[in-house]
């Protein structure tokens, strides 16, 4: 079946096809630079540094939200508090919990980082012509939308509690 005779639900199967073969090759990328470039900086570690960078965490919410057990987090915050990327803290309204935070050397780390990636991507696609750039832009536009709306119902919380929002986060340069 061409394109244009495609019905709208053989349409949606096809872009998802096509996202599920290119973010494995972007994530592969921005691993490989990141290995490269900061070998300190494991993939995992971003991920928790820009959670940290929004509110503060305790290591049982960190567990839960990874899918690890707490003694396996507690080893990875022990690690990146050796690093002095983050703090423990004890919780003012609660005495008996310990919320883990980002230091300043933590943010600094995670912008770096960031910046690194960005200009590895942009780099990537320099040699498109402005027409590329513009099609690829509609579509990212697009695509971040849906996957906006998703996440609300897909992290079973409201936006207001969601690590990463744009314009709210180093990655969106906030």
């Amino acid at each position: 079946m061409a394109h244009g005779m495609e019905t709208k639900s053989n349409a949606a199967n096809r872009i998802a096809r096509q996202i599920f073969e290119i973010v494995p090759y972007v994530m592969r990328v921005m691993k490989s630079e990141m290995r490269h470039s900061t070998p300190l900086v494991m993939p995992g570690h971003m991920q928790l540094l820009g959670m940290l960078s929004h509110r503060s965490w305790t290591v049982t919410e960190l567990a839960d939200r990874h899918a690890v057990s707490a003694p396996t987090m507690s080893n990875t915050i022990t690690t990146l508090e050796e690093r002095g990327w983050v703090t423990r803290v004890r919780s003012e309204e609660d005495r008996r919990a310990v919320l883990i935070r980002l230091t300043k050397e933590g943010k600094s780390v995670l912008e770096a980082t960031h910046n690194r990636a960005e200009n590895l991507v942009a780099k990537l696609l320099e040699p498109l012509d402005a027409d590329e750039q513009e099609i690829l832009t509609e579509g990212l536009e697009i695509l971040h939308r849906v996957f906006e709306a998703a996440m609300p119902a897909a992290s079973g919380e409201d936006n207001a509690s969601a690590e990463c929002k744009p314009g709210k986060c180093p990655r969106h340069r906030c």
